[in-house]
């Protein structure tokens, strides 16, 4: 039987959410009860609360993460502590709920003669990439970190860069070498990245200007994007 964890969290976010992941597993889908995570991990679990919980997270952390990576925008949704059967049974738990305002943008339509054509949503490649390679799916649940800042976004780029050797990052044509080094000397000089950033303390003068998080975010997922699709 099919076993519904619901969620949580604001419109746009469960919106976005259920066009990433319409079909395939996991999905999103939104029925008369509200938006819900479905996966084939979570079918047979229902009489396990503790590791329904824990399996619907996990789960549920890998999308945030895909979505993370798609959409500056996105903010992660939670679980809203309820999980329905086929045969109605249920199992309830607790979760938190976080508030916070952005701005966003929409997905385009791919017109071919004036006809719009099927989307293939870029979570497809994600999520087949993140079951292939276990890099990927650390680095998406990286992504689905909040608040997502310079150590998290400098463990993404340690990853990409092992997981790609001998090929450096910077000779991929995924990323200028002067924009690689902006955005590591940012994640760890504090006199660029601030008081969050890796070190306290830095030697020698920076070679780089400031980069603001947002723009780093940016940076990091554009790479992490490219680096995703390439993987076979």
């Amino acid at each position: 039987m099919q076993t519904k964890a619901r969620l949580k969290g604001k419109d746009h976010d469960l919106r976005l959410l259920a066009e990433l992941f319409a079909q395939g597993e996991p999905r999103i889908g939104r029925d008369e009860a509200g938006y819900f995570l479905s996966s084939p991990q979570l079918d047979g679990l229902i009489s396990d609360g503790a590791f329904l919980l824990e399996t619907a997270g996990q789960v549920l952390t890998e999308v945030n993460g895909i979505a993370t990576l798609v959409h500056g925008s996105f903010l992660p949704v939670e679980l809203d502590g309820h999980f329905d059967e086929a045969q109605g049974r249920k199992h309830a738990v607790i979760a938190v709920e976080t508030v916070v305002a952005r701005a966003s943008v929409g997905t385009p339509t791919v017109m071919i003669n004036g006809a719009p054509q099927p989307r293939t949503s870029p979570a497809d490649v994600l999520t087949r990439a993140a079951a292939a390679h276990a890099d990927v799916a650390e680095a998406l649940r990286l992504f689905a970190t909040r608040p997502l800042g310079w150590v998290e976004v400098y463990k993404i780029f340690e990853i990409i860069k092992a997981n790609i050797k001998p090929t450096g990052l910077d000779t991929t044509g995924w990323v200028t070498r002067k924009d690689l080094n902006q955005l590591t000397e940012n994640c760890n000089r504090p006199e660029l990245g601030g008081p969050t950033a890796r070190h306290a303390r830095s030697a020698g003068r920076p070679g780089s200007q400031p980069l603001t998080i947002e723009k780093a975010q940016e940076l990091i997922s554009a790479i992490a994007r490219r680096w995703a699709e390439s993987l076979p």
